[in-house]
């Protein structure tokens, strides 16, 4: 019965609030990371931010204005690492603040000590476990200028919310059956540690922001998954194998 009532609310969500044609093709043309997709998929992203922007509240921050080209270029990027996994990853919060730019946010983090530290940090964007996500306009509109250096920050948050489906942000999200726990453990947690050891050394490979710590290494490397899988196949093939699977093959390579 639940299953019915959902897919007859996202039918009637398609029906009542379609993405026209045409701004869907200028979504798509502004939007290089998808040009990798085939038309099949292109439809399937396309209901997918249609739910997006029917289910999420956009808020502007500062002086920003949120007008429906913003909403899509957000919406149709956030629901890219759900393509082949399903829209319910992307279910349980409701709101997208958008600044013009980077603003400050109090965060708990590790430093280089090990330490724990409470501040207020300067962030492109964050991603709330009871909440919703921030993003930077300009870092926004940056990524997609730049589409294969494997930085994406609304993919790198959708990456926590995809993480936090079972809890904090960890670096472990819910594995599909058939994937092994202990196999995603020992990639991911020796790879970790390489990018630690490098980035510590000065020649990191990738963004060496994926060293923080493991729920930024899993955000990072999905970054990277989508955007440039062939320099995350080139440094961590395993971990590329192991987004690959979780991912369902929703990459380029």
């Amino acid at each position: 019965m639940f299953s019915w009532w959902k897919r007859r609310r996202r039918q009637k969500i398609l029906e009542e609030h379609p993405i026209a044609d045409g701004e869907w093709a200028d979504t798509v043309a502004g939007l290089p990371l998808l040009q990798q997709l085939e038309p099949g998929q292109l439809a399937e992203l396309r209901a997918m931010a249609t739910w997006f922007m029917a289910e999420k509240d956009f808020y502007a921050g500062g002086d920003m204005d949120v007008i429906r080209p913003v909403e899509l270029l957000i919406s149709a990027q956030s629901c890219l690492p759900v393509l082949n996994i399903g829209y319910e990853w992307l279910e349980g919060w409701y709101s997208v603040f958008v600044f013009p730019g980077a603003f400050r946010s109090r965060q708990s983090w590790r430093n280089h000590m090990g330490l724990v530290d409470d501040d207020k940090r300067v962030l492109a964007g964050v991603a709330y476990q009871k909440g919703g996500m921030v993003l930077s306009w300009n870092n926004v509109t940056f990524d997609v200028a730049d589409a294969d250096d494997g930085n994406n920050v609304i993919i790198h948050e959708i990456a926590h919310k995809i993480d936090m489906r079972n809890g904090p942000a960890d670096g472990y999200p819910a594995l599909h059956k058939g994937m092994s726990r202990g196999r995603w453990a020992k990639v991911m947690q020796s790879a970790f540690e390489d990018l630690n050891d490098k980035a510590r050394r000065g020649r990191p490979g990738i963004d060496p922001y994926g060293a923080t710590e493991p729920a930024e290494f899993f955000a990072v490397t999905s970054e990277y998954y989508f955007e440039n899988p062939e320099r995350l196949q080139d440094v961590y093939p395993d971990v590329y194998g192991q987004l690959h699977q979780f991912y369902r093959g929703a990459a380029a390579v």
